[in-house]
């Protein structure tokens, strides 16, 4: 998901993740969506000229509306 996030948004990221993977890999994937998501918010605060998915987005062999 962050390769396609990077590929259509035009990003480039990099990111170093320190987790509890030997607990569980989701709490490590979950924490690190949760830093992009607030990274991402305060760097666009002016949203003029940002588009966006819409309400259905096809990603593999998946459909979600």
């Amino acid at each position: 998901m962050l390769d396609q996030l990077c590929r259509h948004g035009q990003v480039d990221l990099s990111l170093k993740v320190k987790g509890d993977l030997e607990v569980d890999e989701h709490h490590t994937i979950e924490d690190t969506a949760l830093a992009l998501g607030e990274a991402f918010e305060k760097c666009t605060t002016d949203k003029r000229g940002l588009m966006r998915y819409g309400f259905s987005l096809p990603m593999d062999d998946a459909l979600a509306q």
